[in-house]
C-alpha cells in the first residue's frame, strides 16, 4: 500500500474508531437544565454530524481510490 493510502485509511479508522462513542454520549446522556450545557450539547451534535458527512465522504472516496492504486 502507498503512502496517501496508508494516510487515508488512518484517517478513516480515526472517525470509525471516534463515531460510535461520541453517537452513544449523544443518545444516553442526560438533557441539561442549564443553558451552557444546552448549548455545549448543540455544539457536540453540529460535531457529529460533519463527522458522519466527512465519514460518508471517505468511504466513497475509498471506492474510488482503489482504483488509482
Amino acid at each position: 500500500m502507498n503512502v496517501k493510502a496508508e494516510e487515508f485509511n488512518d484517517a478513516v479508522q480515526v472517525v470509525r474508531d471516534w463515531l460510535p462513542q461520541a453517537e452513544s454520549e449523544l443518545k444516553f446522556r442526560a438533557i441539561s437544565e442549564d443553558e451552557e450545557g444546552i448549548l455545549e450539547l448543540i455544539d457536540k451534535h453540529e460535531v457529529l454530524a460533519c463527522s458522519s458527512c466527512l465519514f460518508q465522504f471517505l468511504l466513497m472516496t475509498a471506492g474510488k481510490l482503489k482504483s488509482y492504486l
